[in-house]
């Protein structure tokens, strides 16, 4: 809520208040809906309001990343505006993204494939990642998203990775400073053949090694080497493929933490 969160936007169907972190301002901008930020039947309406929104980022000097992300009140709804990436925890915007579990089986056991994050991305440098994830940008739907991401991260051709299958999604919130994260990631299994080796494309992963699933499960529950939504996303994959049984103490209440954030 906001008394909780006086640095989150209000987001009202007739007005968004948007409150800066005390490090860029003390000021609370507030703007009308037929100002900025108003629905109409057709999207090209919001792009000069997400323009707007852009200059506003500027101005508080978030990073770039050239990164659109729309802003909606649930998955599917029309978009109020599109907000850079970097910008969306600040305001306390709810984001999507994509998450793959990347696995073979050899003899028998699986095996995933992480990925080492490159020491120079500007988040969690040099931490486990997944084989291919990434935010959900405007004007691109999930399973496509996916293929692309595929293909830049890991190498993936689309004939391969047009078959990851869709099971389901993990939702948290996280608050860090002045950000406050409300993700909900959809989450993807992907059976690869034995004899495929990732490569990366764009630059931002260091490396890749095939790992046995109880390994990596071992190095989420004794270190925090993994980027931790990837923990979230892989400790789901493990309930699914019944490497966590009932019978293990706090299973509900794990479970339970994978959505604990608004999934909507």
């Amino acid at each position: 809520s906001s008394s909780l969160f006086p640095s989150t936007p209000s987001l009202s169907t007739t007005s968004i208040n948007l409150t800066l972190a005390p490090s860029f301002s003390s000021a609370t901008l507030s703007f009308t809906w037929d100002d900025v930020f108003r629905v109409s039947e057709s999207q090209s309406a919001a792009q000069p309001r997400s323009r707007y929104l852009q200059g506003f980022s500027h101005k508080v000097q978030l990073c770039n990343r050239a990164s659109l992300y729309p802003v909606t009140s649930s998955f599917g709804a029309p978009i109020f505006f599109s907000l850079e990436r970097a910008a969306a925890p600040y305001f306390g915007i709810k984001a999507y993204g994509v998450h793959m579990n990347g696995y073979v089986e050899v003899d028998g056991e699986k095996h995933l494939w992480v990925g080492k994050r490159s020491d120079t991305k500007q988040t969690y440098p040099g931490m486990l990642d997944h084989l291919v994830a990434g935010g959900l940008p405007h004007g691109i739907d999930c399973q496509e998203n996916l293929v692309k991401e595929c293909e830049e991260e890991a190498g993936i051709p689309r004939s391969i990775s047009i078959k990851a299958i869709p099971v389901g999604a993990v939702s948290y919130m996280d608050i860090d400073g002045f950000r406050f994260k409300r993700d909900v990631l959809f989450c993807y299994d992907l059976k690869l053949p034995k004899d495929f080796v990732p490569k990366n494309e764009d630059g931002e992963v260091d490396s890749f090694k095939l790992i046995p699933i109880k390994q990596v499960a071992e190095v989420i529950r004794d270190t925090q080497f993994f980027k931790p939504n990837c923990s979230l996303v892989i400790i789901d994959f493990l309930f699914r493929h019944g490497y966590i049984c009932p019978e293990y103490h706090g299973y509900l209440d794990l479970l339970r933490s994978l959505r604990i954030g608004d999934c909507s």
